[in-house]
């Protein structure tokens, strides 16, 4: 090998391991990901009493002792219909917003949180009681704005978990008749 092609050859190398160093081994490591944050964790078991109002109507449900939920109406109290309430409260044992999006929000009318288009309020057995505020949906439809009445965060959630709740008061998970046939 010529004196000429090891020179090269040096050079070259000098140039390669400059450029790792200097341009590869500083970028900045990526993002880790992180999961979204949870508002609240609260056992599904602890329950006893679930009311959401929405557009000034208002349903209600308590948990008895046989551990069944039924609607709070004058008795005699029905139970939900089981088709559509098994997710009901392990949906409000925790949800993962999507992402914060106002730590200390100075007014809540942008996010439709003054006053909440929905409010759910959650008891407990010690009496505890946590009150979700949801809003209007984000521009792109995709996320309710939420938030709870005693902290100032704003989040965003899927537009999935605002609709089953919607759905609660527009159709009560009412039983469905039995027919005579």
């Amino acid at each position: 090998m010529s004196f000429r092609n090891t020179v090269v050859l040096l050079a070259f190398l000098l140039f390669l391991g400059g450029y790792v160093y200097f341009v590869e081994l500083k970028k900045p490591p990526p993002p880790a990901v992180t999961l979204p944050p949870e508002i609240w964790v609260e056992n599904e078991d602890d329950m006893t009493a679930i009311a959401v109002s929405y557009q000034g109507q208002m349903v209600a449900f308590t948990k008895k002792e046989d551990e069944n939920w039924y609607f709070q109406d004058p008795p005699p109290q029905e139970k939900v219909d089981y088709n559509r309430w098994p997710g009901i409260p392990a949906l409000l044992a925790g949800p993962h917003p999507k992402r914060l999006i106002a730590e200390n929000p100075e007014d809540l009318v942008p996010f439709g949180l003054e006053p909440p288009q929905m409010e759910i309020v959650v008891t407990l057995k010690e009496g505890k009681k946590v009150d979700i505020l949801v809003g209007d949906k984000s521009p792109d439809g995709q996320y309710y704005y939420l938030k709870l009445r005693d902290f100032l965060p704003v989040y965003l959630i899927d537009v999935g978990w605002g609709d089953v709740f919607t759905r609660l008061v527009i159709e009560p998970p009412r039983p469905q008749p039995v027919s005579a046939s």
